[in-house]
């Protein structure tokens, strides 16, 4: 079979240009009851939906990405008012600001990156929900105080694993975990790192390649 010269080419594209190229195909896109919209833009939502701005500031977290779209749909599903959530690897904040936006009370927001928390700062700002949000630097929860009601992660497999016994004391008995970032075959060994700290599987469901798992923290 033919397979041509295999050649494989590369080009730089100069300081943040990619950025304002990016920005040039990110339109405003519904995510269950959310409209997740760029911040340049203006959207006028239709009854029912919840608008989420979020600006570029290169951290992860767009929406457009399957784990993220997974996560929240199931913070739509299982987030109810006057709720603490817990993001942990928070990104662009979109979590965090989705699920106050919907509903919730507060968001506890983590990374351990210090442009991913400014990102998450600005965006929570543009959204006017920047009062009921507490974004912190931190590596997972180490530092994080209270106890939440439901915790959201979307971070790799590996590292879900690593969260299983801090997060086991961290969210509430008969709370609610939703994780994503995980492939086919690392969902036993997400699962059995959280069974084995007290959690029982709720739910899993996917797109395309990645798995987002809902569990809950019965205790051991």
């Amino acid at each position: 079979v033919p397979v041509g010269t295999l050649e494989t080419v590369q080009r730089e594209v100069e300081g943040d240009a990619w950025i304002e190229t990016w920005k040039e195909h990110f339109r405003p896109f519904n995510i269950g009851k959310v409209v997740v919209c760029p911040a340049w833009l203006d959207h006028a939502p239709k009854a029912g939906e919840t608008t989420v701005k979020i600006d570029t500031f290169m951290a992860f977290g767009t929406g457009e990405h399957e784990t993220t779209s997974m996560c929240i749909e199931l913070i739509e599903e299982y987030v109810t008012p006057e709720m603490t959530l817990l993001d942990v690897g928070t990104g662009s904040g979109i979590l965090g600001i989705s699920a106050v936006k919907i509903g919730a009370k507060k968001a506890v927001m983590t990374d351990i990156d210090t442009v991913a928390v400014l990102s998450a700062k600005h965006n929570a700002e543009i959204n006017n929900v920047g009062e009921k949000c507490e974004i912190i630097k931190a590596d997972l929860i180490d530092g994080v105080e209270g106890v939440a009601d439901i915790a959201v992660a979307n971070i790799m497999a590996e590292i879900l694993v690593r969260l299983a016994k801090d997060i086991s004391v961290q969210l509430k008995k008969g709370g609610m975990l939703i994780m994503s970032g995980i492939i086919k075959a690392r969902i036993d060994l997400v699962s059995a790192a959280f069974e084995a700290v007290g959690f029982k599987s709720v739910k899993v469901v996917n797109k395309g390649e990645w798995y987002a798992l809902v569990m809950q923290n019965v205790g051991l």
